[in-house]
């Protein structure tokens, strides 16, 4: 019987010169990842350190709906062995088994790269097994660790107190601690899902570990190192050619972009230069501002839009009103009390009071002189440890182990979702005591607010003649009673901004 060892990698670089020299022997490489950037990379690695004659196949989200793809997929025992690698996301589907008769071993090498607060272990272990009698098992999971709370009791307190599943709230005390039901079902069940959850994305390699041996695996920890990693060249290529493909994208008129935009809601994949094409005409349309050189920078990573989107949700939300009449005072309201906690809401709303907490607004909004330091930021600390729960269900995403030590840099975790960044403003000196001081970047802010009181004209033109259009329909049917009428052709222009020439 074929020992079953999964051997996993403390050097992501190492392991990718591993995939080189495997393709390079000319063996079956099956190379999945959670992550469709990384596969899109470690193609291009491929293709960079071992030529264009590679017979490989990529599946992500890009084209797991092309026929091809789905042709590949519902004959793939056969179909892999006329190629040399196939690399994927999840997006290969669930129900692809790879099981060769008589258990033949035809597919030499599986490699696993993935990365933490995507999936969880078991979603990692379905990955990697769908090649059943691989010659060997190669995996790099990212070592990062979270703090989750992972403790039922603690996580059904906070979510109560949040009221994140309202009926189970019977009401507030006059201490402000809230009453509920501890043995409300639903309460129960989001509880212990949340907990399963946070546990697993605790302790991903540790848990994978546990999970393989349960299954009768050996686990092999792997040692080797590299000085430079091959993909991560092939990144800064991808990221280079998107950045003038994005330039040179020809403007489409308003037909070829409704085309466009209904075959991305549809889920219809698109060709490489159609979805440059739709990048470039979905950001000027949505943001009304034309992409230059610095804004493609700032999109190096692909999200630049909904941090825009991100940013002119916040901003009508921090100008302060007098005695506390605003929503984000309201919403601060709870914690003046003690034992009081934040309620359930929005992302947009909870980044506006942790930035309002952190003292960065002013009456009207941003203060652009405005800095913090550990000493200012104590409330700030105190809000975060009080509604941590609340806080990474809201936002997706965990707080910092550090950040009652180290409160600025989750200040600016929280600051980069609407592409701002805290950067060193003063050092100085209290009782031999060294100071840091921190305050956001002017020149981002500038840029990003730009950006974002655009978006929000945009949006705001687009609901006008939204509104226009249906308020004329409304009219026309009361005109014609009881006849049915075609859709007007001012439906066809509200499919989203796509009137609205950049």
């Amino acid at each position: 019987m074929h020992k079953r060892t999964v051997y996993l990698h403390k050097s992501r670089a190492f392991l990718e010169r591993e995939v080189v020299a495997a393709v390079k022997r000319g063996e079956r490489c099956f190379i999945v990842s959670n992550s469709k950037k990384y596969i899109k990379a470690v193609h291009r690695m491929i293709l960079i350190e071992c030529g264009g004659h590679v017979a490989m196949r990529v599946i992500t989200s890009d084209n797991s709906r092309d026929d091809g793809i789905l042709r590949f997929l519902a004959n793939v025992k056969e179909e892999f062995l006329q190629i040399q690698v196939l690399a994927g996301t999840p997006s290969i589907g669930t129900g692809i088994d790879m099981t060769f008769p008589n258990d033949q071993i035809l597919v030499d090498r599986v490699f696993g790269f993935f990365y933490p607060f995507i999936n969880t272990h078991t979603d990692i272990d379905q990955q990697l097994c769908r090649v059943r009698h691989p010659g060997r098992v190669d995996v790099w999971i990212n070592p990062a660790t979270f703090n989750f709370t992972s403790n039922v009791d603690v996580i059904m307190d906070d979510l109560a107190r949040g009221y994140a599943v309202p009926r189970a709230v019977r009401g507030r005390r006059p201490d402000g601690m809230v009453e509920y039901d501890r043995a409300d079902p639903l309460l129960n069940l989001c509880a212990h899902v949340t907990a399963l959850q946070r546990a697993s994305k605790n302790r991903l390699v540790e848990l994978f570990c546990a999970l393989r041996v349960a299954n009768g695996w050996t686990v092999e920890w792997m040692d080797g190192a590299a000085s430079t990693s091959p993909v991560t060249a092939a990144r800064e290529i991808l990221a280079a050619e998107r950045a003038e493909k994005l330039l040179a994208a020809p403007l489409v008129g308003n037909d070829d972009y409704i085309e466009l935009d209904m075959k991305i809601q549809n889920g219809t994949n698109l060709s490489d230069e159609d979805r440059i094409v739709y990048e470039r005409n979905h950001f000027e349309r949505t943001v009304g501002i034309p992409l230059d050189e610095r804004l493609v920078e700032l999109d190096r990573d692909g999200k630049l839009l909904p941090r825009i989107s991100t940013l002119a949700a916040v901003l009508p939300l921090l100008p302060a009103a007098d005695q506390g009449a605003d929503l984000v005072s309201w919403l601060l309201e709870p914690t003046t009390t003690p034992k009081g906690r934040l309620d359930k809401t929005r992302p947009e709303r909870l980044m506006a009071v942790l930035i309002r907490v952190a003292g960065l607004t002013s009456a009207d909004g941003f203060d652009d002189k405005a800095v913090v330091s550990v000493d200012s930021l104590t409330r700030f600390v105190g809000i975060c440890r009080d509604n941590r729960t609340m806080i990474e269900e809201i936002l997706g995403q965990p707080l910092r182990n550090d950040y009652h030590k180290k409160p600025t840099r989750q200040l600016n975790e929280i600051l980069k979702r609407a592409g701002l960044d805290l950067i060193e403003a003063k050092t100085h000196k209290v009782a031999g005591k060294k100071i840091r001081s921190y305050g956001i970047s002017r020149d981002i802010l500038a840029t990003m607010t730009t950006l974002a009181l655009s978006y929000r004209e945009v949006e705001a033109r687009v609901a006008e003649e939204k509104a226009m259009a249906l308020s004329q329909k409304r009219n026309r049917r009361e005109r014609v009673e009881g006849v049915d009428e075609p859709a007007l052709t001012e439906d066809r222009n509200l499919l989203s901004r796509f009137f609205l020439d950049p």
